[in-house]
């Protein structure tokens, strides 16, 4: 029976990671970007007029802040799965 929870949870979880999609946008929409369950960058929107030197760390900041997004999305779905199995 536990196996079969576990069985669940985890396919829960990879329909959840499969949809899962974060967008980061910076104040001005400069720069935007998409972020999906498997952390990967599925669309980037960058404002060409925005100096270099700028549109780079604005770049850094916006995926950092994604990936810091959806991984805590994916650890507060992982907890209860990794919960069951330590019982």
């Amino acid at each position: 029976m536990k196996y079969n929870k576990i069985q669940e949870m985890q396919k829960a979880f990879l329909k959840f990671r499969d949809e899962l999609s974060e967008e980061i946008a910076t104040s001005n929409k400069e720069v935007m970007i998409v972020i999906n369950g498997k952390l990967e960058v599925t669309k980037l929107s960058i404002d060409t007029s925005v100096p270099k030197e700028q549109l780079e760390k604005l770049l850094l900041e916006s995926m950092n802040i994604g990936i810091k997004a959806v991984s805590i999305q994916i650890q507060n779905k992982l907890t209860p799965i990794q919960n069951a199995m330590n019982r």
